[in-house]
């Protein structure tokens, strides 16, 4: 659903793909790469977007809770309704997941910083 709501939804799922492989060489690899100024650059920027919900996955919900809402709406039986907002407010493993390697990254380049 997200490359079809979301404009560059697939660059950033590959460019945190390579983030994500970019950590792991770090972490488990002794002669792991160097980051380059891009990478930092677009984990930033990531960042950024997290924090103020502009990030793909936000778009996205928010698309879908509009289209949710807009759809609702037109509804004549609302017996359903309350579990769609349970649903709607339970949060994806998928994106616990991703939350915290953007924030193991993130530890992991500024404490390379520090050192």
């Amino acid at each position: 659903q997200g490359s079809r709501r979301v404009v560059n939804w697939n660059e950033k799922y590959k460019m945190l793909k390579h983030l994500r492989w970019l950590r792991n060489q770090i972490a488990h690899d002794n002669s792991a790469p160097e980051l380059e100024e891009n990478d930092l650059i677009e984990l930033q920027h990531f960042h950024t977007q997290l924090l103020n919900q502009k990030d793909p996955l936000a778009v996205l919900f928010k698309v879908k809770r509009e289209t949710t809402n807009n759809s609702a709406k037109k509804r004549v039986d609302y017996s359903s309704f309350e579990a769609e907002r349970r649903e709607e407010h339970s949060v994806s493993p998928f994106v616990v997941a991703l939350i915290i390697g953007v924030a193991t990254i993130m530890c992991i380049v500024l404490f390379s910083m520090i050192l």
